[in-house]
């Protein structure tokens, strides 16, 4: 079952998520071959999404009016990192359980100003596992 997170985004600023995916007794998930994507929509069954992080293809969409497979902005979704989003020190990648997501300010100014639902889903082969899902608020800013 996906664990309920709201979720905000300010229009024009760099957007940054950062999560520890461990398993029942605490230890930390090994994601390598995982893939991920969080699509964000108005509504349930609405296509295309309104913003697509994706880890493959890496990138980040925003704004689209045409094929939800658009990916390609500035950001994406990297697995097996820290919360800065840097590989393994000692090169590579490793067992971290870390998944970093980032959209900048490129993607986001694309976005409009709103409430939408988004989800939140790690792939590995055949099996899908829902981690995250609920609300995600689009807010203005001053300048």
């Amino acid at each position: 079952m996906a664990a309920n997170y709201n979720l905000e985004l300010i229009k024009n600023s760099t957007f940054v998520l950062y999560l520890k995916y461990r398993d029942e007794d605490n230890n930390v998930v090994d994601l390598s071959g995982y893939t991920a994507e969080l699509n964000v929509v108005p509504y349930y069954g609405y296509t295309p999404s309104i913003i697509k992080f994706a880890s493959s293809p890496y990138g980040v969409s925003a704004g689209t009016t045409g094929s939800d497979d658009s990916v390609g902005m500035s950001g994406g979704i990297t697995m097996n990192v820290s919360y800065t989003g840097a590989m393994h020190q000692n090169g590579g990648s490793a067992a971290t359980g870390g998944i970093y997501m980032i959209a900048t300010p490129k993607t986001t100014i694309g976005v409009t100003i709103g409430d939408y639902i988004y989800d939140f889903n790690l792939y590995n082969g055949p099996e899908t596992t829902r981690l995250l899902e609920g609300r995600f608020t689009v807010r203005g800013s001053a300048t």
